[in-house]
């Protein structure tokens, strides 16, 4: 693809770069209905500019490239949810996920939530604490 078809997206500051046609692959959505006539535009840094959640929005691009919407889980629920919701996107998929979970703890594996200087994972043993966790980001 050349550089017409390409587009630079700043949201909150961070530019992201990608193609008209990634846009394109969701329908019906703010970035699917880019156009430069928008007041967003600037023509001479040939950019759009979206004063919204940079890493969320790091997610949502994602989603247009791959098909598969994940969960930062760097924020809480209501603000992907708000995210989601100005991008035009579905947010029922995450409450899904997030019900699923509230049905059957027994999905949710200890897994690692993060690392100590000396490298070693710090793991949740429990299915309920990793439980709790997830509720409570949701929350937020």
């Amino acid at each position: 693809m050349d550089c017409n078809n390409r587009v630079i997206l700043n949201v909150g500051g961070v530019r992201h770069e990608t193609y008209k046609a990634t846009l394109k692959k969701i329908p019906a959505t703010r970035l699917s209905r880019l156009t430069e006539a928008l007041a967003n535009y600037d023509p001479v840094l040939n950019e759009y500019f979206f004063d919204r959640h940079p890493g969320v929005f790091a997610q949502v691009l994602n989603y247009y490239r791959t098909g598969k919407l994940h969960y930062p889980v760097d924020v809480c629920g209501p603000l992907f949810e708000e995210e989601l919701e100005f991008w035009g996107l579905d947010s029922n998929q995450v409450s899904n996920f997030i019900a699923i979970l509230a049905k059957n703890p027994t999905l949710i594996e200890s897994t690692p939530l993060s690392r100590h200087s000396d490298t070693k994972a710090l793991e949740i043993s429990t299915v309920q604490a990793r439980k709790h966790q997830l509720f409570d980001l949701w929350k937020c």
